[in-house]
């Protein structure tokens, strides 16, 4: 009974996150801010997350990846002499395959480094990224990317990018009317939206810093970069 009790008094998000198997139609039912909560708990980053859906689809994937390394490193106490001894070189492979990135090229902490559109210093290094690449750089600033079905197509969206930015710096803050100037930093114009509210009061790189719109204090889910 006391087990009983002490389930029916859970909140409906703890209930969700208790169950195991989680479940999909479950996690829709709560809000981006519960799921942001959870990713949080565990130290997952949620930064490149601009669906809900995607939120989802990230515990799903951190929950298999930990019971996956679970079950790999704790073989059964059945397993004896030599049938022993290859489970647990299969699970030490495994458990590599989690850790180390799958494609060739940068590891995740070059990649990581490397990935800001101040790093490039010409149209021309734009061509040379590889897709990963370019929709990292579209997701990192908030650009939606959605639709594009060619390399092309998010390069040249990342070039829209890469100009606008170094347009931005090289204007100077006085020209700009206060009016579009960033109300965060009072420094940079203002070029994103803040949703669901749709305010726009900051820029780009304020804006990511944004948990809730300082205009109407609601709570900030993702932003959008805009473009003149």
């Amino acid at each position: 009974m006391g087990r009983d009790e002490a389930r029916r008094n859970k909140c409906s998000r703890c209930r969700i996150f208790s169950k195991r198997p989680l479940d999909r139609y479950d996690l829709m039912s709560l809000h981006v801010r519960d799921l942001k909560w959870f990713l949080d708990s565990r130290c997952v980053s949620s930064q490149f997350c601009l669906e809900k859906s995607e939120l989802i689809d990230l515990i799903l994937q951190q929950l298999n990846a930990e019971s996956d390394q679970s079950t790999f490193l704790s073989p059964s106490s059945s397993e004896t002499g030599s049938d022993g001894l290859h489970s647990s070189r299969r699970a030490t492979r495994r458990v590599e395959n989690l850790i180390e990135p799958q494609s060739p090229g940068l590891d995740i902490y070059e990649e990581t480094k490397l990935l800001t559109i101040n790093d490039l210093k010409s149209e021309a290094e734009i061509c040379n990224l590889s897709v990963r690449h370019l929709k990292l750089l579209l997701a990192r600033n908030f650009v939606n990317y959605k639709g594009c079905c060619e390399k092309e197509e998010l390069a040249k969206k990342v070039v829209l990018l890469w100009r606008d930015t170094h347009k931005s710096e090289l204007e100077d803050a006085d020209n700009i009317d206060e009016i579009n100037l960033c109300k965060i930093c009072m420094d940079r114009e203002i070029n994103c939206v803040l949703l669901e509210c749709g305010h726009m009061i900051a820029c780009n790189d304020c804006g990511k810093r944004l948990s809730e719109c300082p205009v109407c204090r609601q709570y900030v889910v993702r932003i959008v970069r805009t473009f003149k």
